[in-house]
């Protein structure tokens, strides 16, 4: 029996004989090599800007957007184009995080679901101005972005100020062959949605929120101004212009405006420009198409929790026809319903009247 087994010995194949012993000794091999190399080659802190460790202290914020080359995800073959109504399957690429990351590095003109040209102007009148010049003959989603602005203005033609580096003075124009005179008036409350939310996500907290129609607030004072505007053709929509600004590191605004503040002045944040407008694109790009799909009313809804409005003594400024009372609920063309000290209720349009909070801006 001892004999039949040193031959069997004997004639067994080595382990130099073996192909699937050398296949995987090879293979141990090979993964040892790419994990010295990876090792000695891994650049420095190569974590940050990840979404676990992209914000660490507030005294140290500055938000620039992550190194795509470091992101182990693939990227789309391709996207949609400004003038497509199909937007590309976002979700199942990236995580949102790593959207904005990509967007700051490898495709800067990558902004959630659509692309976004951005024109960039060192000094201008205003963002929505220079738009309003161009639509004729710009695309769809075209982004015009200012260090400054030397006549930005806001709702009812108040004056908003722009210094540069500053905040974040930008406009998009919209000419999607979906938007027309019926849904046009609901891209002030989108670009509201998706302002408080980019803040809040960006800022890590949830204190930005949205005074009706088109500011957003933060502890009671005013950070950021939506002004839209259109260009008809008789009944028609020829194209709308969405203009947002927002403080994110003055200190000092003046007399006149005693209820601004900024960002970093509120929270302490200390947020990059160019971040701040890739984040609002794609909250806003993925609101713009809720709403071309399905109305107004669910873009009203993920606003409710976000109000600074509703539940609120409220003042309606309307000359003779002033009156007080109750901000209850938002109609479903987006007014305001508001019941008065006499119970009498009243539904209010955006562009008629001044809201203001009876003790304070909101």
């Amino acid at each position: 029996m001892r004999e039949q087994k040193d031959e069997a010995r004997r004639n067994a194949p080595s382990r130099h004989q073996c192909p699937n012993f050398v296949r995987i000794v090879f293979g141990a091999h090979q993964a040892i090599i790419q994990t010295a190399l990876w090792t000695q080659n891994k650049p420095k802190n190569s974590g940050k800007g990840r979404s676990s460790s992209l914000f660490r202290n507030k005294s140290e914020m500055r938000v620039t957007g992550l190194e795509p080359a470091r992101l182990a995800v693939k990227e789309p073959k391709s996207f949609a184009s400004a003038n497509s109504a199909i937007p590309a399957q976002r979700n199942s690429f990236y995580p949102r995080r790593q959207v904005l990351s990509i967007a700051a590095g490898r495709n800067r003109d990558f902004n959630g679901v659509y692309m976004h040209r951005q024109i960039y102007y060192a000094v201008t009148d205003s963002t929505n101005e220079r738009l309003k010049a161009l639509a004729d003959e710009a695309e769809n989603g075209l982004v015009a972005v200012a260090g400054e602005q030397t006549a930005g203005k806001g709702r009812m033609g108040r004056k908003w100020q722009s210094r540069p580096g500053q905040g974040a003075w930008f406009s998009v124009l919209l000419k999607d062959e979906r938007l027309n005179a019926q849904n046009a008036p609901g891209v002030v409350f989108v670009c509201a949605l998706a302002a408080a939310r980019s803040l809040n996500r960006l800022c890590q907290e949830s204190g930005f929120a949205i005074k009706w129609p088109n500011d957003i607030v933060h502890g009671g004072k005013k950070i950021c101004g939506i002004l839209c505007e259109s260009g008809m053709s008789g009944d028609a929509l020829q194209y709308a212009v969405a203009g947002i600004g927002i403080n994110l590191k003055a200190e000092s605004f003046g007399g006149e405006l005693p209820w601004a503040a900024s960002v970093r002045s509120e929270t302490g944040f200390d947020l990059d420009a160019a971040a701040v407008i890739r984040a609002f694109l794609d909250e806003f790009d993925i609101a713009m198409e809720q709403m071309y799909n399905y109305g107004l009313s669910g873009i009203l809804d993920r606003i409710r929790p976000l109000s600074a409005t509703l539940g609120r003594l409220v003042r309606v400024e309307n000359g003779e026809n002033s009156f007080t009372g109750t901000a209850e609920d938002f109609g479903p063309d987006g007014s305001l319903i508001i019941r008065d000290l006499n119970g009498i209720q009243h539904t209010v349009h955006a562009g008629d009247v001044s809201v203001r909070g009876v003790m304070g801006y909101v």
